[in-house]
């Protein structure tokens, strides 16, 4: 089923086209399915001969943005066994410097967390050094490449090739390879 409002400005009231829905003053385009195996957006790309399959692009076109903004999210809602509809995880693009040649952007991934607090677990940084991204796993500011907050298990085999910077209480249960200088 396909849709298109060519202007949405002269749809009056709530519009219906084949599962459709766009309603005057809401800005909202709303898919409707009840077949739970089916998605509900399919992009498709048919052009054989390239490496780029489709696209999807959230585009904040304000002409007011500053550091800090919000400018673009996916939010997951479902209903909790109580019938009260909640935000259970989204993911967030932020702006964090807009100075035109100095641009950079984070990634925020939060989800719902005991009593409905939707929590920051994870934020892909970008800096004002050129090809420089921080990975923060439970901090929104993370300070190296990878900058965990909290009690980390690793399994398996571990390496470190560099320094090694050990702070607090340091438990290692079988072989520990470190190269490099241990501080």
């Amino acid at each position: 089923a396909v849709a298109y409002f060519t202007d949405a400005d002269s749809v009056t009231g709530t519009t219906s086209v084949n599962g459709f829905t766009y309603t005057t003053g809401t800005d909202t385009l709303q898919l409707l399915s009840v077949d739970d195996a089916s998605p509900n957006i399919v992009l498709v790309n048919r052009d054989t001969g390239h490496t780029v399959g489709p696209s999807l692009k959230l585009w904040y076109d304000g002409t007011d943005t500053t550091d800090g903004n919000t400018i673009g999210s996916i939010y997951f809602d479902a209903r909790d066994d109580g019938a009260a509809i909640s935000t259970w995880a989204d993911i967030k693009a932020y702006t964090d410097n807009v100075n035109a040649g100095a641009e950079y952007a984070s990634l925020a991934w939060r989800v719902l967390s005991r009593n409905g607090t939707l929590t920051e677990g994870m934020r892909l940084k970008g800096h004002d050094t050129v090809n420089k991204v921080s990975l923060g796993i439970m901090t929104a500011a993370p300070a190296y490449t990878l900058d965990v907050v909290g009690d980390t298990q690793l399994s398996g085999n571990s390496q470190v090739i560099g320094t090694s910077l050990l702070s607090g209480n340091t438990t290692v249960e079988g072989t520990s390879l470190l190269s490099g200088n241990s501080i």
